[in-house]
């Protein structure tokens, strides 16, 4: 019976701990605000937490991406919501200037476009 528990409990342990060292330091903050922007084959949602950090979530047949420490910036009037991967920066305009359930995610890899996708809310 003892070695049946520690066959379970090992492997629970270890996922567990896994699962949390994969989110975003923020995520035990209190979240003010989420949004989700569907971007064609992307699913991206925005997080902004009590400590004003923001986390970026997206989804997609192509994998899942969780990133943290995101910066904001306002260009021409938009919100612009920016997160570093190495040499990648993903970029989501919050908004457009017509519109606020319309934005842009926007993808660079050394400092060089390589995706942009129209979304909305």
């Amino acid at each position: 019976m003892r070695n049946l528990i520690k066959k379970i409990a090992l492997p629970a342990v270890l996922v567990t701990g896994l699962t949390t060292a994969a989110l975003p330091a923020a995520a035990s903050a209190p979240v003010t605000w989420s949004r989700t922007y569907y971007c064609s084959e992307y699913t991206v949602t925005l997080r902004q937490y009590q400590d004003k950090s923001f986390s970026y979530q997206s989804r997609s047949k192509y994998g899942n991406l969780n990133l943290g420490r995101g910066t904001v910036k306002y260009t021409e009037g938009v919100r612009v919501i920016k997160f570093r991967n190495a040499n990648t920066e993903y970029w989501v305009w919050d908004g457009t200037l017509d519109s606020r359930n319309l934005g842009t995610l926007e993808v660079y890899q050394n400092n060089r476009l390589v995706l942009q996708r129209q979304c909305h809310r």
